[in-house]
């Protein structure tokens, strides 16, 4: 049986892209599926219930997703980039571009790396 003082926080993808956290007792339960279920009238609709017992606490409708934020994951990034070196000199001079991809595993949840050379573009403003 959980602790019913822990609490467990949840990250709902939305359909129109948006992203919800919900926070509840870890000892609630939920459910994902047709918003009315039994009815044929859903037209697509589903529902994420949130339930103490035999209480229902709240239903999100249009949820893409969801998962316990303690749950770490990974998303695969790629990035291309390219570099373009001269050949040749005078009338045969050409250009030949060459592209590298580098992929890496990163977590979407982490605050994103600041590069340094948008660092170099801060100034300082007298505040006076």
């Amino acid at each position: 049986m959980k602790d019913s003082a822990s609490k467990t926080t949840y990250l709902l993808e939305m359909k129109d892209g948006s992203q919800k956290k919900i926070t509840i007792p870890s000892n609630w339960v939920l459910t994902f599926g047709a918003l009315i279920p039994g009815s044929q009238s859903n037209m697509g609709k589903l529902g994420l219930r949130v339930r103490c017992g035999t209480q229902q606490k709240a239903v999100f409708q249009d949820v893409e997703s969801f998962r316990d934020t303690s749950m770490e994951i990974e998303e695969r990034i790629t990035t291309v980039k390219e570099e373009t070196f001269y050949k040749g000199d005078g009338d045969n001079k050409k250009a030949v571009v060459v592209e590298g991809k580098v992929h890496e595993w990163i977590n979407p949840d982490s605050p994103p790396e600041r590069e340094e050379a948008a660092l170099t573009q801060l100034r300082v403003v007298n505040l006076d």
